[in-house]
C-alpha cells in the first residue's frame, strides 16, 4: 500500500491463545485465477500460467467448482477468451465481488509482474496486467476499493498472490511477517507480530487530535474498532463512506469482510519465477515446461501433502517460508489481513470468524 518510509510501525499484539469459533460458509462460491507470462515481451516470465493450470485442480478440491459460471480464468498463452488486460482483470475483480453477501467464499489467485511506484503520497504497490505498458497497472489502492471494500460482514476472501512487491498490493491494514524468528515465537504459543502497515499507521497519525488512535491501544476491539476509525478518518477528509456504515454504532463493522492474502514477499522484495518447480517442489510438472512461481509452488505443495489435517495459517506459512528458504529464495511470505485472524486456527477458504 502506500507509505511513505517513516519508522516502522507500531506492533499491535494478537495473541494466538485467543481461539475465537470459526463458522462455516454455506452461501456461493466463486473465484478467480489469473496467470501472464507476458509472452514475447522484454518482461517475459514462464512459470505463471503453469501457476494458474496447477492451481485449477488444487482450488476445485477446495470447493470452488471450475465451471465458467463460478469462476474466470485470465491467461495470456491463448487458451481462454479473456486476456488478463487491465479492463479484463478489473471487469473480473467487479463480477467476484458482484453481490456478495454473508455465507459466501471467494477465491483470487494472481501470477504475474508485481511493481511499485513512487507517488506524490508514497510508494504504492501494484500488479501488472498484460497490456500494462498501454493501459498501466492496478494499483494496491483500486484493489482496495474494487475488491476489499465491497465484501460485508461474514463474507471470506483468500487471495494468494505470487508477484514482487505482493504483500501490499491489496492496502490491508494488518500484515504479518513470516519470518523464522516471528514464526517460531508464535508456534510456541507467544504473541503473534501483527504489525499495522505503515500506510494505515501514517493516516491515522495525522488525524491523531483527540487521541482517536487510542482506540488501537484496545487489542480485544482492535479490528472493527480500527475499521470504525477509518471510515471516521475517511469521512473527515470528505470522502465517501459508502458500504461501511460507520455512523450507527450498532453496525460498526458490517460491512467488513474478512479477507486475508497470502503473499510471495514482503513490499520491498521480488518473488523467484522457478526454471523447475518439478525439481525443487513435490509437484508434477505440467506437459509443457516445469517453470512456476515459488509461492503457488509451495502452498499448493503445502495442502497437496497436509494429509487429513489442515495445517494452521501459521504451520502453512512457515511450511512456505522454509521452502523458500531451503531452496535460497531471499522473498520472505507475509500474510496481509482486513481483520485480526487466529493464526492457530485451521487454514480454510470457507469459514469466517
Amino acid at each position: 500500500g502506500a507509505s511513505a518510509p517513516p519508522p516502522a510501525a507500531p506492533v499491535q499484539q494478537a495473541y494466538a491463545s485467543d481461539v475465537r469459533t470459526r463458522v462455516p460458509l454455506a452461501g456461493k462460491r466463486r473465484s478467480v485465477l489469473i496467470g501472464i507470462n507476458y509472452v514475447n515481451t522484454a518482461s517475459e516470465l514462464h512459470g505463471c500460467v503453469n501457476d494458474v493450470r496447477r492451481m485449477q485442480p488444487l482450488v476445485e478440491r477446495l470447493g470452488f467448482p471450475s465451471d465458467p459460471e463460478q469462476q474466470r480464468v485470465l491467461l495470456d498463452d491463448g487458451s481462454t477468451y479473456m486476456q488478463p488486460t487491465l479492463q479484463h482483470i478489473r471487469q473480473a475483480i467487479a463480477w467476484l465481488v458482484a453481490g456478495a453477501a454473508a455465507g459466501d467464499a471467494l477465491f483470487f489467485h494472481y501470477s504475474g509482474h508485481g511493481g511499485r511506484t513512487q507517488e506524490a503520497d508514497g510508494y504504492h504497490e501494484t500488479l501488472c496486467p498484460v497490456d500494462m505498458e498501454y493501459s498501466g497497472m492496478l494499483m494496491d489502492t483500486e484493489l482496495f476499493d474494487t475488491l476489499v471494500r465491497p465484501l460485508p460482514s461474514g463474507c471470506r476472501l483468500t487471495c494468494i498472490l505470487d508477484s514482487c512487491h505482493s504483500a501490499g498490493a491489496l492496502n490491508l491494514p494488518y500484515l504479518f511477517t513470516g519470518t523464522e524468528a516471528n514464526l517460531k515465537r508464535a508456534l510456541a504459543g507467544e504473541a503473534v507480530q501483527m504489525a499495522m502497515s505503515r500506510n494505515w499507521m501514517a493516516d491515522l497519525a495525522s488525524w491523531e487530535q483527540g487521541n482517536h488512535a487510542a482506540l488501537l491501544s484496545d487489542v480485544a476491539g482492535m479490528g472493527l474498532g480500527l475499521w470504525q476509525l477509518w471510515g471516521k478518518y475517511k469521512a473527515s477528509k470528505g470522502a465517501n463512506e459508502a458500504g461501511f456504515r460507520t455512523e450507527e454504532s450498532e453496525n460498526v463493522g458490517l460491512a467488513v469482510g474478512e479477507v486475508i492474502a497470502i503473499t510471495g514477499c514482503a513490499s520491498d522484495q521480488t518473488s523467484a519465477d522457478v526454471g523447475n518447480v518439478g525439481a525443487q517442489f513435490n509437484l508434477q510438472p505440467t506437459a509443457r515446461t516445469g517453470a512456476g512461481g515459488a509461492l503457488t509452488s509451495a502452498f499448493i505443495e503445502a495442502l497437496e501433502g497436509q494429509g487429513a489435517r489442515a495445517p494452521s495459517y501459521l504451520e502453512l506459512l512457515e511450511h512456505i517460508r522454509e521452502r523458500l528458504a531451503g531452496a535460497n529464495f531471499s522473498q520472505v511470505p507475509q500474510l496481509a489481513s482486513s481483520l485480526l485472524v487466529d493464526l492457530n486456527s485451521s487454514f480454510a477458504v470457507d469459514t469466517v470468524c
